[in-house]
């Protein structure tokens, strides 16, 4: 897997782009009060009346705005942009595609750089005992239906002795709008280019700073077009860092380096941080750390909860009707022990999702 099938989104004809970004104005952590695929028939119906709506003149608009607690009790302050303001977004990068998809292409070129968006797999855990199985032969791990960004894991990692992991901090919240140039072309081109309208990276920045009453600092936390946005902003981190020679992958924020020695991921530590800093963003701290490989992929509290012994009937599906309730209250127990232990409480939820 290299270039643009690094992420499933950039292999997407701009129409289906477009389709996909408008079906997600609203961030699913929100309650789910509403959804936009009509917002998206609008956007993209020929009729007269969407064509008066897409012809209205582009001006700041304000945005709702919700803070929510996140599993691990920090909080996130999730955005709805004004509709106009987000179809001028979508619409930008559809008109824009080619170029976009020209620019990613050339950036992640025979390299598995960026997992956003991979379509997932079965539940089959990615281990190193599934390395000692079946070594590098990865078409054999497809057929297991292993989740396909654990495959790129495996494929990164095999063979090396650590794992440097790092993200950005207060990502979204410090994005410059004006960073999308600056990857684009560099930060001296773009500061000569920033009064052509007719870049594709100044409609952009324009559109957005309109979607958030003319901010430049930060992206709305939610709707589908940041992750895309952020996507173009850290690609030309990802060209620095391949450059360089370092076998990493991204998904998000969340940067993964497979080491041969303790000199090259400390390397890398500082290569990241460098890179960052050229588009005004920096490393977190206290999510940077490295292990030794091999190591399993999941948590030990997924672990235990995915095992838990339950009897299970002939049928070999447990149902409501079948479950003992003492096992069912020490499968519970065991979930808020953990997340208890974690303060995280996707570990309960995915407790529940599980049984």
């Amino acid at each position: 897997m290299g270039g643009l099938e690094s992420s499933s989104f950039w292999r997407l004809p701009a129409d289906k782009a477009v389709e996909t970004l408008l079906d997600n104005l609203f961030c699913d952590k929100l309650i789910p009060l509403f959804k936009s695929d009509n917002f998206r028939k609008f956007v993209l119906d020929t009729s007269g009346k969407a064509n008066k709506f897409k012809a209205i003149k582009s001006r700041p608009y304000n945005y709702v705005q919700q803070h929510k607690l996140s599993n691990i009790s920090k909080l996130r302050k999730f955005s709805v942009p004004h509709p106009k303001a987000y179809s001028d977004i979508c619409l930008c990068i559809f008109d824009n595609w080619n170029e976009i998809q020209a620019l990613l292409a050339q950036r992640w070129k025979n390299r598995t750089v960026n997992l956003f968006l991979l379509p997932k797999g079965g539940d089959v855990e990615l281990t190193y005992d599934l390395w000692l199985e079946y070594g590098d032969d990865f078409e054999k791990m497809k057929d297991l239906d292993v989740n396909e960004e654990l495959i790129d894991n495996a494929k990164l990692a095999f063979g090396k002795k650590y794992c440097a992991k790092a993200d950005v901090a207060n990502f979204y919240p410090s994005i410059y709008t004006h960073s999308i140039a600056w990857s684009a072309v560099g930060r001296d081109d773009a500061f000569k280019q920033r009064f052509d309208k007719n870049k594709w990276y100044n409609k952009l920045d324009t559109f957005i700073r309109k979607s958030q009453n003319e901010e430049s600092i930060g992206l709305h936390i939610g709707p589908f077009s940041s992750n895309i946005l952020s996507d173009i902003v850290l690609s030309s981190v990802d060209s620095f860092l391949s450059d360089h020679g370092f076998v990493f992958n991204r998904v998000i924020d969340d940067y993964k380096c497979y080491a041969e020695s303790a000199d090259e991921y400390r390397d890398f530590i500082i290569a990241l941080s460098s890179a960052l800093h050229k588009i005004k963003l920096d490393i977190n701290s206290s999510k940077t750390f490295t292990c030794t490989l091999p190591s399993n992929h999941s948590d030990q509290w997924v672990r235990e909860i995915r095992t838990f012994n339950f009897t299970i009937p002939k049928s070999g599906k447990i149902t409501f009707s079948q479950v003992n309730l003492k096992e069912l209250a020490d499968y519970f127990d065991l979930a808020m022990q953990w997340q208890h232990k974690e303060s995280n409480a996707a570990v309960l939820l995915f407790a529940i999702r599980e049984y």
